[in-house]
């Protein structure tokens, strides 16, 4: 149940439109203000004219964005003003200063607490009234702290919890609140003891841990749980105290002190928490603040930002601020939202960014299955976490959600206490970053996001609703970068040598990659080989027994099926893509023994048919793919010089295939090569009457490239050489080449059917 006067999942739907309609209700907006974004080259004098025209005035100047925020007159709206700043052409965007809420959401949902997210053993946890969850539903803390509790002393992840502020004098955060080295403080425990001076030159004075960007500004939640706020205060101040509670029990669960003797332990046990107060004690805020926090946030090296908010306003700046941070090498960790609606379509932001650097979050309970307050989405929402019942600090002094109950009859108490939420949930994946950075600094926030996604622990009950369908597992992850070549940047999403289950911090073995290759790419060297062997030898010597066949299958598959359960046992919460598609093209077999023998009746062209194919396709990671193609060909023609006589030939075959992909932003591109069984048929119709049947195996490489058109379908086109070999039975040649070259052009449907994950 929902108070209030707390924290909701997100505030209400407001309308994207411009103009905006005055009858909107309620306003997602502050009043009295709007963004606005120049275009690159706007000279200062047409700045000017815009503010005279209009009589707005600048409140607070261009970011590192170039956002400025303007004041607007009396009896001008925020609605008219947009619409009015949108018409000028040198305007970029201009946009409301929306509002912003912290997504904590309180349920009164019997389920589990006390940290079982961490460490889940059925234990009982002490709400009221005291409850259990399922063994092992949680990240496994403890066994990825036997890998690492975080880095130490200043080579500490900085994590930037732009949120409600932090009670910076909790005796289990204190020790791990970032200290300001360039603008240093004389009593950490009173923000008033500076010297009134900017020593960093980052325009925020005495910014010892952080600030506070809400400043004098003020809201206030009516009865439908709707903020309604005064003008930004464009200045803030420099104390990031928590006057809400939300930020404090978001920062406990990231980097509480693990291991002091004393109340609970986070994620990491050693960080440093960047207080960055955008929330007043209402829980309300605005993008306004939240892009200059993020601007600070990138200033002072951060490599992470919390980012337990969110709404429905889609904020060009707020995307702007966030590449910003992308750019910077910063990972987002936002809570997906707690509506129990689909983000897929009504997206909440900043979590329904498409940016690499992104990573939304719903919440589980302790039994694995999705909160029932979360928000989901299989395209919007990445993972989940633990986030019912979540207990961690909360301020020591007095504070807004102080008293309210958010879990089972459980009031929220000072010093530790139980909140539920997305909010919650997207802290403990934000730990699990900071520790895996800790582990490897170079890592890139895609390889971050990667690393987090593929190694969550599929969960039933999350199947098909978000992208992992999965759960995060902290020691999966660690265990990843140490084993499988997903150090320093890439995810494992480059080079392919990943495939073949090597660690790029150890050598690579110069046989496996030559083996690898071999396997894969040796049918293409066949035309060169057979042409040179021709020269020296008659051709029944080479390939004219299955053994040619049966030896490069069993090299193929000695390569890669150790390959492929390799890459299955590391990462065996990847979901797997498959694929079915159909095939047209035109094929042309050699023949060439039969023409030798025979080119007074037929020629090459002669050979030349349709194909037609299904094709079932295994995506098992991103770069590799196993593909079985069932197809057939067929081709008649009349003999030359011989009346009323035809010959047809007709092969039905099933190909096994391996292949590696490389993508780019519009085109696919693969290739593979296998083996494949061929049923090959001949028969002279008419006055000659001759029949020939074959069973072989055979050879093929294949090249292609696919454009996504309308997800899930796309379009490829490919082309495949084939070798495969029969000696005859009768006299119309002493062997028979069944192969060629093919080229086909078809449709691929990817789909994830029930019972995969």
């Amino acid at each position: 149940m929902r108070s209030f006067r707390l924290l909701i999942a997100l505030i209400v739907s407001g309308t994207m439109a411009v103009p905006i309609p005055a009858a909107a209700a309620p306003k997602s907006y502050m009043p009295g203000e709007i963004l606005v974004k120049f275009k690159p080259g706007t000279p200062p004098e047409k700045v000017e004219q815009i503010l005279a025209r209009l009589k707005t005035t600048v409140k607070r100047k261009p970011n590192f964005i170039g956002v400025q925020m303007h004041a607007l007159p009396t009896g001008l709206s925020v609605e008219e003003a947009v619409a009015l700043y949108r018409q000028d052409p040198d305007i970029l965007y201009a946009e409301p200063n929306y509002i912003r809420r912290a997504s904590a959401a309180l349920p009164d949902d019997p389920k589990l607490g006390e940290q079982w997210g961490l460490h889940n053993a059925g234990q009982v946890v002490g709400t009221t009234p005291p409850f259990r969850g399922r063994a092992d539903a949680d990240i496994d803390a403890p066994e990825a702290w036997e890998i690492t509790t975080g880095s130490t002393g200043s080579s500490s992840i900085i994590i930037a919890v732009i949120d409600s502020g932090v009670d910076y004098t909790h005796p289990d955060l204190s020790a791990n609140i970032w200290a300001n080295a360039g603008d240093p403080w004389t009593n950490p425990q009173d923000p008033s003891t500076g010297n009134g001076l900017d020593d960093d030159g980052n325009a925020y004075p005495d910014d010892f841990h952080g600030w506070n960007f809400v400043g004098t500004q003020t809201c206030t939640v009516d009865a439908n749980n709707n903020c309604n706020c005064t003008p930004d205060d464009p200045v803030g101040t420099n104390d990031p105290m928590d006057d809400n509670g939300h930020g404090t029990h978001v920062s406990g669960i990231i980097a509480a002190r693990g291991d002091n003797g004393a109340g609970i332990a986070g994620v990491l046990w050693n960080a440093q928490i960047m207080p960055l107060k955008i929330l007043d004690a209402n829980g309300c805020g605005s993008t306004g603040d939240e892009i200059q926090a993020i601007d600070y946030a990138i200033q002072k090296g951060a490599r992470i930002i919390n980012a337990s908010f969110g709404g429905p306003d889609l904020s060009s700046s707020e995307e702007d601020a966030i590449r910003a941070a992308s750019d910077a090498g910063i990972v987002v960790v936002a809570a997906a939202g707690n509506e129990s609606s689909n983000n897929d379509n009504l997206a909440i932001y900043p979590a329904s960014f498409d940016i690499s650097n992104v990573i939304s979050v719903a919440a589980s309970d302790s039994n694995d299955q999705l909160s029932f307050f979360s928000n989901f989405g299989k395209n919007q929402v990445d993972l989940a976490a633990p986030g019912t019942c979540i207990y961690s600090t909360t301020p020591v002094g007095s504070f807004a959600l102080q008293g309210e109950i958010s879990c089972n009859n459980t009031p929220i108490t000072p010093n530790y206490a139980y909140i539920s939420g997305t909010s919650m949930a997207a802290p403990h994946v934000s730990g699990v970053a900071g520790l895996l950075f800790s582990q490897d600094p170079s890592l890139t926030p895609e390889a971050i996001r990667t690393i987090i996604l593929t190694t969550a622990d599929p969960r039933e009950g999350l199947k098909g609703r978000m992208v992992s369908s999965g759960r995060l597992n902290a020691s999966s992850a660690l265990r990843r970068i140490r084993g499988t070549g997903l150090i320093g940047g890439d995810g494992g999403c480059g080079f392919p040598l990943a495939m073949i289950g090597t660690d790029r911090r150890e050598a690579m073995p110069t046989s496996r990659v030559l083996y690898f290759f071999l396997g894969l790419f040796w049918p293409l060297l066949i035309p060169l080989i057979r042409k040179h062997i021709r020269r020296r030898k008659p051709s029944r010597v080479f390939l004219n027994r299955r053994i040619g066949a049966s030896a490069s299958a069993i090299l193929i598959l000695s390569v890669l099926w150790p390959s492929t359960a390799a890459a299955l046992e590391e990462d065996p919460s990847f979901q797997p893509v498959h694929s079915l598609g159909l095939k047209i093209g035109h094929h042309r077999y050699d023949q060439s023994d039969y023409l030798d023998s025979n080119s007074g009746l037929i020629s090459r062209g002669d050979l030349a048919g349709l194909s037609k194919e299904l094709e079932y396709d295994w995506q098992w990671r991103k770069e590799d793919s196993l593909s079985v193609t069932a197809g057939r060909y067929h081709s008649r023609t009349d003999l030359k010089n011989i009346c009323c006589d035809s010959l047809e030939f007709s092969t039905t075959y099933l190909l096994f295939t391996p292949k590696h992909y490389w993508s780019t932003n519009w085109v696919e591109w693969y290739i593979g090569g296998g083996i494949g069984y061929y049923d090959f048929r001949r028969e002279i119709h008419g006055f000659l009457k001759d029949h020939l049947a074959a069973h072989l195996l055979g050879i093929h490489a294949v090249a292609g490239l696919s454009w996504p058109v309308l997800s899930p379908i796309s379009i490829f086109t490919e082309a495949r050489y084939a070798l495969a070999k029969v000696k005859s039975a009768d006299d119309f040649d002493d062997a028979l080449d069944v192969g060629g070259l093919n080229y086909m052009a078809g449709v691929r449907w990817r789909f994830l059917p029930a019972g995969f994950h």
